[in-house]
């Protein structure tokens, strides 16, 4: 028998299968190999005789390199590596051996981009990489121009549905924290008009104009009463995605699909108001601002958030109250609460 784990056996020159064999040979002398890839093989010679049974192990040696790995600046050290498309025990700096080949090799930190780089290391090769490791944009950096409602801007804090398995962020657009009941103010946040940008119209105490806007971009912050759009001319792209027009939400966030938003709600534990804040979006009642006139309205007894998605002339939203929480729709002039998830 003879025994060599991930290898291939030879006997004579003749490939007699892998990793473990038993076979009956005639008395005589022969020359046993294990071979495996990037390994040196192991042979051994073997005198087989009448009625004796011989036992052999054999372990080819492996070509090893070693190859040192660092990441700057200073604190992108710990970044993880990642070998070939898999995650190891290894941060940066460390020195790790490797069988002899090419490998690729991925440096992940946050809040660095990611870094690759392609090695080839030889048997009893040493080899040492600096990774530059650049920085990319902090999730919580807000679009260009956005007026904020608040001081600072809403802060980006994460929370996500283990039911859902998304991310969001854990309070509203213009919040100054996440939710503490359904009816907390400081949580409300701002209502927007539907695929308007941050330009101050979504502050709770904006003036009021009813002179619809030519421009995608309104030259001013007041909020537009009308019967439907506070847009001129129709435009179903403006909160479409993380690229979208006037996506309101910070990098690498986006408005939810209605899919998305509906998905959550099924999550509950009740269809309603309290069911919206017992869930780990801990959404709040703080009501919405008509389109005909932008008066504050159920402030405290409804929630209105707005979708990405359109239908018609109006758009798709999440509305919810002491007994219901369904999938609505409303002129795009309507003022919701906007909830960012993460892209």
């Amino acid at each position: 028998t003879v025994e060599s784990p991930g290898a291939e056996i030879f006997i004579d020159g003749q490939s007699a299968g892998s990793d473990y064999i038993s076979q009956q040979l005639a008395p005589g002398n022969y020359k046993v190999e294990a071979r495996r890839d990037k390994h040196d093989s192991d042979t051994k010679d073997v005198f087989v005789m009448v009625g004796n049974a011989e036992d052999v192990t054999l372990k080819p040696n492996p070509r090893l390199g070693a190859v040192s790995i660092m990441s700057e600046p200073f604190e992108a050290s710990g970044a993880e590596i990642w070998i070939d498309g898999e995650k190891t025990e290894y941060k940066t700096p460390a020195v790790l051996e490797l069988l002899e080949g090419e490998y690729i090799i991925r440096l992940v930190k946050a809040p660095f981009n990611d870094e690759t780089i392609s090695i080839s290391i030889e048997k009893g090769q040493e080899v040492s990489q600096k990774v530059a490791m650049s920085d990319k944009p902090l999730k919580g950096t807000f679009p260009l121009e956005t007026v904020h409602c608040i001081e600072g801007g809403t802060k980006v804090v994460e929370v996500t549905n283990p039911k859902t398995g998304r991310t969001w962020i854990d309070r509203n657009l213009g919040a100054e924290r996440a939710a503490t009941s359904p009816t907390d103010e400081k949580a409300y946040g701002d209502l927007y008009q539907w695929g308007r940008y941050s330009d101050g119209h979504q502050c709770r105490d904006s003036e009021t104009t009813s002179s619809v806007s030519s421009s995608t971009h309104s030259d001013h912050n007041d909020f537009i009463t009308t019967s439907s759009n506070w847009l001129s001319s129709q435009n179903n792209d403006l909160w479409q995605g993380v690229n979208g027009v006037n996506n309101p939400c910070h990098e690498g966030y986006r408005l939810p699909t209605e899919a998305e938003f509906n998905t959550e709600r099924l999550s509950w534990s009740s269809k309603s108001q309290q069911g919206a804040f017992n869930s780990p979006l801990k959404l709040t009642a703080g009501g919405y601002r008509l389109l005909i006139s932008g008066a504050l309205t159920n402030v405290g007894s409804v929630g209105y958030y707005w979708s990405s998605t359109v239908t018609g002339a109006g758009a798709r939203g999440l509305v919810f109250n002491s007994s219901l929480a369904c999938m609505g729709v409303n002129g795009r002039a309507f003022g919701g609460s906007v909830r960012c998830i993460k892209d």
